[in-house]
């Protein structure tokens, strides 16, 4: 567990509300977190959270990762600098 939501007294039930290990849907995730607002520059980069390819659709799990290292979805086909929490 990342230690923000360590700090926040979370513990696995809190986010796995269907079964022990299966992947928490988004829709938890938003019982916590507000879905991201529209930025105007992110260094030459488009709008990571309103991409030109997925629109807002694209699952926050893409980028952000609970147990593992989060990753740039982004740069799988592109290069853009910017770190993920």
């Amino acid at each position: 567990m990342k230690s923000h939501h360590k700090k926040a007294g979370l513990n696995c039930a809190d986010c796995h509300i269907s079964k022990p290990f299966e992947a928490a849907p988004m829709e938890q995730c938003l019982t916590c977190h507000e879905l991201p607002q529209k930025k105007q520059d992110y260094h030459g980069a488009p709008d990571k959270h309103d991409s030109p390819h997925y629109g807002v659709e694209l699952e926050c799990e893409n980028c952000h990762a609970e147990h593992e290292t989060s990753e740039n979805f982004c740069n799988n086909c592109h290069e853009f600098e910017f770190n993920v929490p």
